[in-house]
């Protein structure tokens, strides 16, 4: 794995120490040098930021190979079996798509079953022998918590995320980019790390770093595509020893490419974006009317885009994704201000995309759904626009064809399933005060740019 940091002008600076020599390259790169890293890259001699704290995931070099399968932990394990017996064997907890424990199975053979599995400060509930070769599945490694100074974490199939700093309240989250075989299922493709601000010890289970934890969840997961979630946590204190972990299995979902959502690697204002939207996923998790909506709809999102999903069923996870936006943004002081509508999502998504100067006619892009929006009168609505004919199509791609209706095709859902994908990032967008440009997922082909933007609907000329 290879460690990359794409920011080669302000980096350095950024993720510098003030315990290293400049000059001397062949420091061990902060903790990771216990699991066998190197590193090689000459650095530049650049300026030390004044009083900081050691940054320690980020020390000079800017390219790392790591173990793509590394060893967690190791020692002699405490076996506790349902019945009440305790074994205790010496054992490995390595990453393997999560955390599995191994052991010499010929010395030490076990049955199949649950176990809860000590080892000094980490505890393994309900952990699963799966089968007699000496090896388990466990769904959360933790140790009781405990005041950190630094949290780092890994970020599993994380897609167009830049590295960098960004600030989230009264915490920092910097992020590297990795490079990892292509040939593994679950790749690390970003080690990042998180502290105060005042660089203030912090406990991991309190409110506004489980909040923040959360944040990053949604953000990357609506930046990818795919649910990306922190995983492979560790606390240090100011000493540098590990005083808190956490190992969790991810839960993954396979996720088919995605080149042109609203977001490209090829961004000019990639890092500044981010930021934007970090801190507005941040923001709307701390109110509690939005946070059911904001995580429900971001999964149906990256549910929609899994590879498994056909097209009707990712018209039916976006229609849900939207109205999940739609109702609870219904029910907000903005909605309440405006005129009520009655009916289904088609019109109360009108009125939300007009609140959110989002245009409602049908994009040129979408040829047969513009055809098919122009005759809302013989589909039995004369208002047909946008909104309407999106949930129109889901509608009857979920029941059955109404007589006299013209037919629909494969184009019309697929083109209304991309409208329906366009309408869900824009929402999510406007609700975090996003003003940066982004890319428009309707306008792709080799005559487009990689990462040409467009500005925002809401946002006027020169006030991004």
């Amino acid at each position: 794995m290879v460690l990359q940091c794409p920011i080669e002008n302000s980096c350095p600076n950024t993720f510098g120490l003030t315990k290293i020599d400049p000059k001397n390259h062949n420091v061990p790169w902060g903790r990771l040098a216990k699991q066998k890293t190197r590193y090689h890259q000459s650095m530049k001699k650049v300026p030390l930021p004044p009083k900081r704290k050691p940054l320690h995931l980020f020390d000079q070099p800017t390219h790392v190979e790591l173990d793509v399968t590394p060893v967690l932990w190791e020692g002699n394990a405490n076996f506790t079996f349902h019945d009440g017996a305790n074994r205790q064997l010496p054992v490995s907890l390595i990453w393997q798509e999560g955390p599995r424990l191994t052991w010499d199975a010929a010395k030490h053979p076990l049955g199949v079953g649950h176990v809860d599995v000590q080892m000094d400060q980490l505890h393994a509930p309900n952990t699963k022998i799966d089968s007699t070769s000496g090896t388990a599945i466990c769904l959360q490694v933790t140790s009781p918590a405990t005041p950190c100074n630094i949290i780092e974490f890994h970020l599993i199939n994380a897609k167009n995320l830049p590295g960098g700093r960004f600030g989230v309240g009264d915490f920092e989250v910097s992020l590297v980019q990795t490079l990892t075989p292509s040939k593994q299922p679950t790749t690390f493709t970003h080690l990042g790390q998180i502290e105060r601000t005042d660089r203030t010890p912090f406990q991991p289970d309190q409110p506004d770093y489980l909040q923040l934890i959360e944040a990053i969840t949604w953000t990357m997961t609506f930046i990818s595509g795919g649910l990306v979630t922190p995983t492979i946590l560790r606390g240090f204190d100011h000493n540098d020893e590990v005083v808190w972990s956490k190992f969790s299995a991810p839960r993954m979902i396979k996720r088919k490419p995605i080149d042109h959502n609203w977001i490209h690697p090829s961004t000019p204002n990639l890092s500044t974006l981010v930021q934007e939207v970090l801190h507005g996923s941040d923001a709307l998790l701390s109110l509690p009317e939005w946070k059911d909506a904001l995580r429900k709809s971001v999964d149906f999102y990256a549910n929609a885009h899994s590879p498994e999903a056909v097209a009707a069923a990712s018209l039916i996870l976006l229609q849900a994704g939207l109205e999940k936006l739609v109702y609870t943004w219904d029910e907000s002081p903005e909605a309440q201000a405006l005129p009520s509508v009655k009916g289904g999502l088609g019109a109360r998504l009108e009125r939300m995309l007009q609140w959110a100067s989002i245009p409602l006619e049908v994009p040129a892009q979408l040829p047969e759904l513009a055809h098919l929006a122009s005759q809302g009168k013989l589909l039995g609505d004369s208002k047909m626009n946008g909104p309407r004919v999106v949930a129109f199509v889901r509608n009857k791609f979920s029941h059955q064809p109404t007589p006299g209706h013209p037919p629909l095709t494969w184009q019309h859902e697929s083109q209304a399933k991309e409208l329906m994908a366009r309408y869900l990032e824009l929402l999510l967008l406007k609700l975090a005060e996003v003003k940066q440009p982004v890319s428009n997922r309707l306008v792709r082909g080799v005559r487009v740019q990689a990462g040409a933007t467009e500005p925002l609907p809401w946002v006027s000329p020169g006030k991004a």
